[in-house]
């Protein structure tokens, strides 16, 4: 049991993996943009609460939606498919993953869709 995003109307994969690897690509991208990764889960790190506040007022567009968003249910409309494309292009790193999200993005944007998570 994992989790798969696709696209909404013809169902083009962006990612699939289980639900921990999600959550270790989630910190592997904090870290490469150069934040702290215990802060991008915050249902579990409740501990660093003000640090969150704190950091998230630094924060870029389409962080919180990347971050935070449920790893099993829901979906990414194409605003924030958008702000989420715009900020991991900005992330150095020739990861696999990160490639195949980033296609996947493109992609819900360029044929105005929305990435579905299930």
């Amino acid at each position: 049991m994992g989790l798969t995003i696709i696209s909404a109307d013809d169902q083009k994969y962006l990612f699939s993996a289980s639900y921990s690897t999600f959550l270790k690509f989630r910190r592997k991208i904090a870290k490469l943009m150069g934040l702290n990764p215990d802060l991008i889960y915050p249902q579990i790190k409740t501990s660093h609460s003000y640090d969150l506040v704190k950091a998230q007022s630094n924060w870029k567009e389409g962080m919180a939606v990347f971050f935070y968003h449920s790893d099993c249910e829901g979906l990414w409309n194409v605003d924030d498919c958008k702000k989420i494309l715009k900020l991991l292009r900005k992330v150095n790193s020739y990861n696999f993953k990160l490639m195949n999200m980033i296609d996947g993005l493109e992609y819900c944007v360029e044929k105005k869709q929305s990435a579905i998570f299930c």
